[in-house]
Formats: structure tokens, sequence, C-alpha cells
């Protein structure tokens, strides 16, 4: 009996190591196991912010590509838009009179209208683009709204192309203050650099 007994306690002491000994293994292996799996997500996590911090940068720079030559395209519309208004003749020189001369330079004024559209149309937003293009077919068309006058052997505005001139003022007037809406929200997004 006391063989028995010794046996059991030696078998209870062995199965308490064993027990032990398989705790600690299987801890250490589901430690290695979650150490290797957490290595794994967090060196794909870092790939996939690295790929979105490169397209975020990317991004950046083309926003600020489209803005450089949008503020170039505002500045040229503003130049156009300038030359557009004649200069006055006499101090009582009335709003009928500088649509007049308008309408007698139509046909640079589409010119220098369709210059800025060719140079910038890929970059302007798509209502100040809608407006220019209004603003050549104005120009274009108004052309051919003068009557001939033998006296002066040249053409006089008819009241059509002095309405014409007038419209083709305020389409680019609104350009001009659409493109510099565009422009000024682009800069208040823009971060504050010290």
């Amino acid at each position: 009996m006391p063989e028995i007994i010794t046996t059991l306690i030696a078998s209870a002491g062995v199965g308490v190591a064993v027990a032990f000994l398989l705790k600690v293994l299987l801890k250490s292996g589901i430690e290695e196991t979650v150490k290797i799996n957490f290595s794994k997500h967090l060196e794909s996590h870092k790939a996939h912010l690295s790929q979105e911090i490169e397209k975020l940068k990317l991004s950046l720079k083309k926003s600020e590509t489209i803005f450089a030559q949008q503020l170039e395209a505002l500045t040229k519309l503003r130049r156009v838009f300038r030359k557009l208004l004649p200069k006055k003749h006499h101090p009582d020189m009335d709003w009928d009179e500088a649509c007049e001369e308008m309408a007698n330079s139509f046909s640079a004024h589409a010119d220098s209208i369709d210059e800025v559209i060719c140079a910038y149309g890929a970059v302007l937003p798509k209502d100040v683009l809608t407006k220019l293009e209004l603003a050549v077919s104005l120009a274009t068309d108004g052309r051919f709204q003068f009557e001939w006058n033998s006296e002066k052997e040249d053409a006089d505005a008819t009241r059509e192309a002095i309405s014409t001139a007038n419209e083709l003022y305020e389409c680019l007037k609104e350009s001009v203050d659409l493109l510099q809406a565009a422009v000024d929200e682009q800069v208040s997004m823009q971060p504050d650099r010290a």
C-alpha cells in the first residue's frame, strides 16, 4: 500500500508538471502567434497608409498646379475684361457710346476671349467656361449687326449690336466674378503657412 500511495503521488506530481509544461508551451505558442499576426497586420496597415499618403501627395500636387493655372487664367481674363471697356473720348460719354465702341471691336474681343479659352479651358470651372464660350458667341455674332452708312462710307452699329455689346460686357464680367470666386474658395481652403 505504501508503494501504491508513493506511485500515485509520483504520478500526480508528474501530471502536474506535465500540465504546467503544457500550459507554459501553449501560452508561449499563443503569444508567439499573436505577435506574428499583429506584426503582419501592422506591416499591412503601414503599407496601406503609405499608399494613401502618396495618393494625397499626388492629389495635392495636381490641385496646386490647377490653382496656379486658374490664377494665371484669372489674371489674363481680367486683362481681357479691362480692354473690353473703351477709354472715354469726352467727359459726357454715355454707356451706349461705350457699347458702340465695344461693338466696333467685336472681332478683337472674340479673338482675345478665345485665346483664354484655348490656353486655360482645361482648368476653368465649367460655369466660367460656359460663360466665356457664350461671350465668344456674342462677339462673333455681333460682327454681323451693323448697317452700311453711305455718308460715312462705313458701317454703323445697330441697336442690336449695342445691346449685344452690353450682353458681352455682362457675360465677361460674370466670368471674371465666377473665376475670382473659385480662386478665392481655393485660397480659403489652403492651410496657414508660417
